[in-house]
């Protein structure tokens, strides 16, 4: 059997290799063990979501705002899209990892 090369397996060369991976592979590490936080810059991940909702655009015009939203936030980000409809209503529903906590909706 042989090895793998560090450039293949490593976290080093890859273009990838920022603080938000860092964060993303301590919190699965959190998540999968008791044991404390590898990294110094621990921090919790949440699911947010972002609608794009219109009776008066066409779907076309909703998936534009959906796709440069998620543009926007990247693929590294996003965990999916799905859309709907209601009468005339349409929907598109993002939903997408952030570091921010949810705000609180109102009453």
């Amino acid at each position: 059997m042989s090895r793998l090369s560090p450039q293949v397996v490593g976290l080093s060369s890859s273009p990838f290799n920022d603080a938000r991976l860092r964060r993303l592979a301590n919190w699965i590490r959190q998540r999968s063990s008791s044991s404390p936080p590898i990294l110094k810059d621990e921090f919790i991940m949440y699911v947010q979501f972002k609608v794009f909702r219109s009776d008066w655009h066409s779907w076309e015009v909703l998936f534009q705002q959906a796709a440069d939203f998620l543009t926007e936030i990247g693929p590294e980000r996003t965990i999916s899209v799905s859309h709907s409809q209601e009468g005339s209503v349409g929907v598109v529903s993002a939903w997408y990892w952030t570091d921010q906590p949810p705000s609180k909706p109102a009453a």
